[in-house]
């Protein structure tokens, strides 16, 4: 029995496991397109909110937090040291911009079911926008870099008054001058490496990066009532008829 789809059923003992199961009174509610597309969408969002935002604020928080702390500040300065502090910079810089990746290919596998739609087109219109900027170009070569290649250079600037005009106690930074010996930097990149040379404001970049993704799928999960909430009612008229057969 070849079926390219559910090529689980060409082994014949998982197959007779299957058929053997009798069908439920509720298939025709989990099956009908209203509950379907909830719940792809609702994978995507769980995965927005429960992995991506919380990686944000992970990342965030610890970035911030000698700014706001300088009782963190001390401790970083006296116990921590800057090698300490980057390498943990980089563990939920990575964490959050690989969860971005995933998000993306998640996201990709929802839209082949909307391939020619309106939805479609101003989503890609939309990505485009936020895939444009140098800061996501840069963000994105910078995982494989971490990936890939070594630990990025990242460490904090103390007082810098004199270097960046601004009276700032504790400044997270990337070291640009260290990151030219990469080879596989893209065009955006590279010019936001040089635009920001020699150092790169990291709370100021993430900051970018993740408004232009947020906005992007705030958006995008404002389109679910508008394309299927239609069939997410009529779905519930279903499981409340189901409900009403089953308490008779």
């Amino acid at each position: 029995m070849a079926n390219t789809d559910k090529w689980y059923m060409e082994d014949e003992s998982i197959r007779e496991l299957i058929n053997s199961v009798g069908s439920s009174p509720w298939d025709e509610y989990r099956q009908h397109p209203g509950q379907v597309a909830l719940g792809k969408w609702v994978d995507i969002q769980n995965f927005y909110h429960g992995v991506v935002i919380k990686n944000e604020i992970l990342l965030l928080q610890y970035l911030k937090a000698p700014i706001v702390s300088k009782k963190i500040r001390k401790q970083i300065f006296k116990s921590i040291g800057e090698s300490k502090y980057g390498i943990e910079a980089t563990r939920r810089l990575y964490n959050y911009i690989s969860s971005i990746s995933s998000l993306a290919d998640h996201t990709r596998n929802l839209l082949k079911d909307y391939k020619t739609s309106s939805f479609e087109t101003e989503y890609l219109s939309r990505l485009n926008r936020v895939t444009e900027l140098n800061e996501f170009a840069f963000l994105k070569d910078l995982r494989n870099y971490a990936a890939h290649y070594k630990i990025p250079p990242i460490g904090y600037i103390i007082g810098t008054t004199n270097i960046l005009g601004r009276n700032e106690a504790f400044l997270p930074v990337i070291y640009t001058g260290d990151l030219f010996d990469y080879d596989n930097w893209s065009t955006g990149s590279k010019q936001y490496m040089k635009i920001n040379f020699t150092e790169i404001e990291l709370i100021k970049l993430v900051d970018i990066y993740a408004q232009a993704i947020n906005e992007l799928y705030v958006w995008m999960f404002d389109q679910f009532d508008l394309i299927h909430g239609n069939d997410v009612n009529d779905s519930k008229k279903i499981k409340q008829e189901i409900v009403d057969r089953q308490i008779k």
